[in-house]
């Protein structure tokens, strides 16, 4: 048997099933070539049945053309080829099995109607409307008013009764909040029927069951992609789109929320020091300032959080898998070494319109260069800052000024004194 992907004949069967009454043996097949799969039929070569129409025409039975009829009311619906495939072979089978030489085209139409009745609602409802010719909008209308009843009267309990939450809580599984939120969507781009929301929800809450339970129950995420799945799959790309946009939305109300809902907590965690974040950098100090510094790195670490990072490491951040360190400086740098050597022969300034200080001629110059060359470089980095070579560096300053012992530990001491401000 050639693979119908790859033309090759090395292929083998790995499954076969015979119809209930062995008039048609299915056969799964694998391509040992290309490795796709896919599906045969053996049936018995039986006399041909003869259709008769509505308008008294006879014509053979054309197997083709029901699949073709069957496939047009199942397109874009969760149905399977194979499924089609065996309905449009349960049909033959219990057509011939009438063992009439002649069959109306009336009970083909009803074998149909019947088989789709039982795979997929919507596929029934697109046949009947061509097959039954409604007199009217009324007679649609009550078809359609029976399937319902019936879905309701068939709908059995749900398996799912739990979810969790975005903050990691359990609460109970509600699947109105499924409908509500894709009829919303569809509302927003002109969808007038509920009903179908109803049904996607359906749809929804099937594919969760067969993927969650209570021991396993399925977060808040899990759900809204299944529901643009569903979506998309079943031809509501629009509504898919504005659930999408919705996500969106929700999220950034989320994040913005979190930012402005916490100030009080936000200050009174580092007044009483209940956040371990108040020492987590050890060159800020207790302080007002060092209060202002926390309360707006709260507002950065969340916004370094969201705009800086992928959803994924944000996500394993706030779970605690990873720790950012210093979030809230996440925009500029950690630590930094500088270079005395350029300090001593440049001067400190080079920033358009601001004072510029020349290179330093003597040692208590120069240390007050280093204090302030530290001090406000400290502002644009979050960790410390350092000076390498310091006494190898300095010391021509000893010579040239003809320093003492004493005088070069009082300017050092200076200098410390004065970088080490609370």
């Amino acid at each position: 048997m050639k693979c119908p992907y790859c033309s090759s004949e090395n292929t083998r069967v790995i499954d076969k099933r015979e119809t209930g009454d062995m008039s048609i043996t299915r056969r799964r097949r694998e391509c040992l070539n290309c490795g796709k799969r896919f599906t045969t039929y053996e049936r018995i070569e039986s006399v041909d049945l003869v259709v008769v129409k509505k308008d008294g025409r006879r014509e053979p039975f054309d197997r083709q053309k029901l699949q073709r009829g069957i496939t047009k009311a199942c397109e874009k619906r969760p149905i399977s080829t194979e499924t089609i495939e065996d309905i449009v072979n349960e049909i033959e089978s219990e057509l011939r099995r009438l063992n009439l030489p002649e069959v109306e085209s009336r009970l083909i139409g009803e074998l149909v109607m019947k088989k789709l009745k039982e795979v997929d609602k919507v596929a029934y409802i697109r046949f009947a409307s061509v097959y039954k010719e409604f007199r009217d909008i009324e007679s649609f209308e009550n078809e359609l008013k029976k399937l319902r009843e019936m879905r309701r009267k068939m709908k059995v309990k749900p398996k799912l009764h739990y979810v969790i939450k975005r903050d990691g809580s359990i609460v109970k599984f509600d699947q109105n909040r499924i409908t509500e939120a894709i009829w919303k969507a569809a509302k927003a781009v002109g969808g007038k029927d509920k009903e179908i929301a109803k049904e996607l929800s359906d749809r929804v809450v099937e594919i969760l069951e067969g993927r969650y339970d209570d021991k396993n129950p399925p977060m808040v995420e899990d759900i809204q992609d299944i529901i643009e799945k569903v979506l998309i799959e079943n031809g509501h790309a629009k509504t898919a789109k504005a659930f999408i946009l919705y996500r969106k939305q929700r999220e950034k109300l989320r994040e913005t929320k979190s930012v402005f809902i916490d100030v009080q907590n936000t200050i009174d965690s580092y007044l009483n020091r209940m956040d371990w974040r108040v020492k987590e950098n050890s060159n800020e100090q207790f302080s007002f300032s060092g209060l202002l510094l926390y309360a707006a790195g709260a507002v950065m670490a969340n916004y370094n959080l969201t705009q800086m990072y992928s959803p994924a490491v944000a996500d394993a951040h706030k779970r605690g898998y990873i720790h950012i360190h210093d979030l809230s400086h996440g925009v500029i740098g950690y630590c930094a070494g500088w270079s005395l050597k350029n300090l001593l022969l440049r001067g400190f300034g080079g920033v358009p319109n601001k004072v510029d200080c020349k290179p330093a001629k003597h040692m208590s110059t120069i240390v007050h260069q280093m204090v302030n060359y530290i001090g406000c470089l400290q502002m644009e980095f979050a960790g410390a800052q350092a000076f390498s070579s310091v006494d190898t560096l300095l010391a021509p300053f000893v010579r040239a000024d003809n320093l003492s012992y004493k005088d070069v530990k009082q300017n050092m001491q200076q200098l410390v004194f004065s970088l080490n401000i609370p």
